[in-house]
């Protein structure tokens, strides 16, 4: 049983191609700013996400207290209210357009599989506004069980869905080689 195609199947095809390069600029630039710039010190955002314990989440908080970077971890997950959509949307792009590449090739098994990757990485959104539900309350509150293990459960499902996704977008080089059947 095939999924429904996915929604951004239906963006306007003129427009497919400059709207994908777009979320994936804006995809790509604050992962490349963080690796360079280290906004938090000793303790990046995603050791916060996969703390998964009441303990190791009061050890990165005073980790960030102790390095006066509390206020830019706040404004990061501030940020991650928007930013969940936009990676989603540039990996469930991909994916689109690795479906109809394989579509075009004539591989219809392959063509759903793509389709279906496009739903799975749509998936991480849902999963990224869990974590950062489990994440709110440690940051802006007090670290309490079960919210370090929520956000870990959140995030461990998120990053499959987008390397899942990925695993999609990855094809679609493959796809426009493959000669049609």
């Amino acid at each position: 049983m095939a999924l429904p195609e996915h929604p951004l199947t239906h963006w306007p095809v003129n427009h497919r191609g400059a709207a994908l390069i777009a979320l994936s600029v804006v995809t790509v630039v604050p992962l490349i700013l963080n690796a360079a710039l280290k906004p938090l010190g000793s303790e990046d955002i995603v050791a916060f996400e996969l703390a998964g314990s009441v303990a190791r989440t009061e050890e990165i908080l005073a980790a960030w207290r102790a390095e006066d970077v509390i206020g830019v971890a706040k404004g990061i997950q501030l940020a991650d209210i928007v930013y969940p959509f936009v990676y989603a949307l540039a990996i469930a792009g991909g994916c689109v357009g690795a479906a109809a590449a394989w579509a075009r090739a004539g591989n219809a098994r392959m063509a759903n599989i793509a389709n279906v990757l496009a739903w799975v990485a749509t998936s991480a959104i849902v999963f990224d506004y869990v974590e950062n539900l489990g994440l709110a309350v440690s940051l802006w509150g007090t670290p309490a069980t079960p919210w370090p293990q929520l956000a870990l459960v959140a995030a461990l499902l998120k990053f499959a869905a987008i390397l899942a996704g990925l695993v999609g977008v990855f094809s679609w080089p493959i796809a426009a080689r493959t000669p049609p059947a």
